[in-house]
């Protein structure tokens, strides 16, 4: 049996890991979370891969339906609370094959019992229902939640079928034939059918929406383009106004294997994702993801979670997303179908394995990508670590701007999953003109209270055009490297700097002199420096009376392998010798004079 691991071997494969070849095999109540201390960007899917944990069973079909099936889900999150519509068992009244359930939970992780969603109507134009998307969408008569969804038409096969409703909870209404919206009506109108009719193939469903640009915009399998011959899935893209009228079916360039597929659009890469599981129902499924800037044409496959990470069976994926079908930041859950307890003897054939561990004896299950500590996965994160203290969940930065001093802004940062490397820190004055640099500096003080190394410090020196004796607001973001969480404020000030301002400023950046003068009295005190610090820049308001002189900066590493060489300042030198970090044998000069010797 293979439990669900974590994405390592394809990671390993993806950014060249070393110590990759120990594999975990987990016991049945055991939660998988590895993290890569890394700006990990695929450079296929872009989507940032900082972590991934697996919950356990989110739905326990013996608790509440009997031991039956539980699949296909679909996640939304909307004021407050997820909403999971899933298929699982029909009605037994009318003998309907499947219903769409719906659970809802405020943390992610502990879920409502069930209630009826949507039922099919009769054994003649549904049969079932199955396999929701649902969003929130206006078209033109006001804001509903709508449920897009498979049912089997008799002789048809499978085709899709559009509800809707006030509220997330329901009722739905299914849009007729006669153009109205009607309750468990008699007469659903089919919004989307397969190529070809009467093939006895599964037809046209899976259904997956996204609201973007004030059109809904869809995608579906069909598996009946090859008829006579063998199926073979294909991903269709269908787009509208007003959810009843759409565009002409678009092929798209995904090939047959990811039948059993979610979109959500990323507004922060501005891309959709296609998350889909390749070979589901079988003993090699996996979970992959693509992206596409129109929905149609896709990058290639990327490989999330391998055979060895996904349990066997798997298969009808789901994740989650807001009301409109995006990511929330780059956090999402993952969801789908398994056998009970991911039983070792489970069996598509009942002939080879009896029921209930054989087809259509399924729980759902869940994942998470990308685990932080704040937005609507934050009561999942702080849940999953009470109850899994080794879950991995990516922190946000940490940091302070301290004071200005002496023309100098000066503070720390550290991101919390990167710790003892230098953090990105974005410097803005008056929200337009940006400065970005990084830690560089030995901050014992920050070292000592947090228990972490590096150089966490940062002292950044305020551009001469900001001494004009005007307000300046200064904010300063500590910027996350791993790219789950938005720039973090860690400071913000206001700074007027008079115009006759004399600044004189050591080679390493220290202030010598700050203090308001004439233009002549400053050009004395530059002077009175010379000997002592030939390096010296004097500035006086806006104009610099002696520029920095710039020499040679030389960056051996231990094996005296060049690693910088070229014309600057020496603070400018000092910087770059102190972002070298990886280089501990390093040893840096500026013109004749070694400020960091080789240590051995």
């Amino acid at each position: 049996m293979k439990y669900l691991t974590f994405i390592l071997s394809v990671l390993c494969t993806l950014f060249l890991f070393q110590n990759c070849g120990n594999m975990k095999s987990l016991t049945q109540d055991s939660l998988t979370s590895e993290s890569i201390n890394s700006a990990a960007f695929d450079s296929k899917s872009i989507l940032p891969i900082e972590n991934f944990n697996h919950i356990g069973i989110s739905f326990d079909t013996s608790k509440h339906i009997g031991n039956t099936h539980a699949y296909a889900p679909t996640t939304m999150f909307y004021q407050g609370t997820f909403y999971r519509y899933f298929c699982s068992l029909g009605d037994a009244s009318i003998g309907s094959w499947d219903t769409v359930r719906l659970v809802t939970s405020t943390d992610g992780m502990n879920w409502s019992a069930p209630s009826i969603a949507i039922n099919a109507s009769n054994m003649e134009t549904e049969r079932a229902a199955c396999d929701p998307s649902a969003f929130k969408f206006n078209a033109g008569d006001g804001d509903y939640f709508y449920i897009l969804y498979s049912g089997n038409a008799k002789n048809i096969e499978t085709v899709n079928f559009i509800a809707r409703s006030a509220s997330p909870r329901g009722p739905f209404l299914k849009y007729t034939m006669r153009g109205t919206w009607e309750e468990n009506a008699p007469d659903p109108k089919i919004i989307h059918f397969p190529q070809q009719h009467g093939t006895s193939y599964y037809g046209a469903g899976q259904p997956t929406a996204v609201v973007k640009d004030g059109e809904l915009q869809v995608w579906y399998t069909d598996t009946t383009t090859e008829f006579p011959g063998p199926q073979v899935n294909k991903i269709f893209f269908r787009k509208s106004k007003d959810a009843i009228h759409w565009s002409k079916p678009i092929l798209t360039n995904i090939g047959n294997s990811e039948a059993s597929s979610e979109v959500k659009f990323s507004p922060l890469l501005n891309k959709y994702i296609f998350f889909s599981l390749l070979d589901g129902h079988g003993t090699n499924a996996s979970i992959t993801i693509r992206t596409s800037d129109d929905g149609i044409t896709w990058s290639e496959r990327t490989t999330l979670c391998d055979s060895q990470c996904t349990p066997d069976w798997t298969h009808n994926i789901g994740v989650s997303g807001d009301e409109f079908g995006h990511m929330i930041g780059f956090t999402t859950i993952i969801s789908y179908g398994a056998p009970f307890d991911n039983n070792p003897n489970y069996d598509n054939d009942c002939d080879k394995s009896p029921t209930p561990l054989c087809w259509g004896h399924w729980d759902l299950f869940d994942s998470v990508l990308n685990l932080i500590e704040e937005g609507p996965y934050s009561s999942l994160a702080q849940v999953l670590k009470n109850k899994h203290p080794q879950t991995s969940i990516a922190k946000a930065p940490l940091g302070n701007l301290d004071s200005i001093e002496g023309g100098q802004i000066k503070g720390w940062a550290l991101d919390q999953d990167n710790l003892g490397k230098s953090t990105e820190v974005h410097i803005y004055f008056n929200d337009t003109d940006g400065y970005p640099i990084k830690t560089s500096i030995l901050r014992s003080d920050v070292n000592s209270t947090l228990q972490v190394s590096g150089n966490n410090g940062f002292s950044f020196k305020i551009p001469i055009q900001y001494f004009n004796n005007d307000q300046h607001n200064i904010k300063v973001y500590a910027i996350d490297s791993g790219g789950l969480y938005s720039s973090q404020l860690i400071g913000e000030t206001t700074f007027t700097a008079s115009s006759n301002l004399c600044l004189i400023s050591g080679g390493a950046g220290a202030s010598l002199e700050s203090k308001s003068s004439s233009k002549e009295v400053c050009q004395t005190l530059c002077a009175q420096y010379e000997n002592s610090h030939p390096q010296r820049q004097c500035q006086w308001g806006t104009q610099i009376i002696r520029q920095q002189p710039k020499g040679l900066c030389h960056i051996v590493g231990g094996a005296k392998r060049v690693l910088f060489s070229q014309t600057e300042t020496r603070n400018s030198c000092l910087l770059e010798c102190n972002n070298l970090t990886q280089n501990t044998n390093r040893e840096c000069r500026w013109k004749n004079d070694i400020f960091r010797p080789d240590p051995r």
